[in-house]
C-alpha cells in the first residue's frame, strides 16, 4: 500500500533590509514540541510531500515594510530521491536529486547546473552547503532529531 503524507508549513519571518533577523529567545515550548513531533513523524516516512509558504517581512531604511512570499512543493523518497519546486516573485527554481546527481534549474532564465552527488539527501544537503554555499530548501526537515 502506498501511503502519502502532505504537510503544509507556513513560516513567517521578519528582517531588516541591511541586517540579519534577530532570534527570538522566548521560544514557546509548545512550538518546540510540535516541531520535534513533526520531525519524528517525518523521519519515519519513506516518502512524503511538503507544500510550504514562506513569507518574509523586510523593514526598509525608509520605514516601509515589504513582504516577499515564496511557495515550495517538495517530494521526497528516502534516502536518495527528491524534487523541489520553489517559486517567488523574484525567482523560480527546481531541484532534482536521484542519489547520483543533483540538478538545479532556473526555468525562466533557461539555466541549469548538474553535479555529481553523494548517496543520501542529508549528505547532499551538507555537500551543497560546504562546496557551493547552496542551502537546500526546507533542509531542516532532514535534520530534525539528528545531532545536526
Amino acid at each position: 500500500m502506498n501511503k502519502s503524507l502532505i504537510v503544509s508549513i507556513v513560516v513567517a519571518a521578519a528582517a531588516t533590509a541591511n541586517a540579519e533577523p534577530k532570534p527570538n529567545k522566548a521560544i514557546e515550548q509548545k512550538a518546540v514540541d510540535a516541531l520535534e513531533s513533526m520531525g519524528t513523524f517525518l523521519r519515519n516516512q519513506q516518502s512524503f510531500e511538503v507544500k510550504s509558504t514562506i513569507e518574509t517581512d523586510y523593514d526598509l531604511d525608509n520605514g516601509q515594510t515589504v513582504r516577499l512570499a515564496k511557495q515550495g512543493d517538495l517530494h521526497v523518497r528516502r534516502p536518495d530521491h527528491l524534487r523541489m519546486d520553489s517559486t517567488s516573485e523574484r525567482k523560480e527554481r527546481q531541484f532534482f536529486y536521484d542519489g547520483k546527481s543533483f540538478v538545479m534549474y532556473a526555468p525562466k532564465m533557461g539555466y541549469f547546473t548538474r553535479v555529481d552527488a553523494p548517496p543520501t539527501i542529508l549528505e547532499l544537503a551538507d555537500d551543497l552547503e560546504t562546496r557551493y554555499g547552496i542551502e537546500l530548501p526546507l533542509v531542516d526537515l532532514f535534520r530534525w532529531g539528528t545531532p545536526d
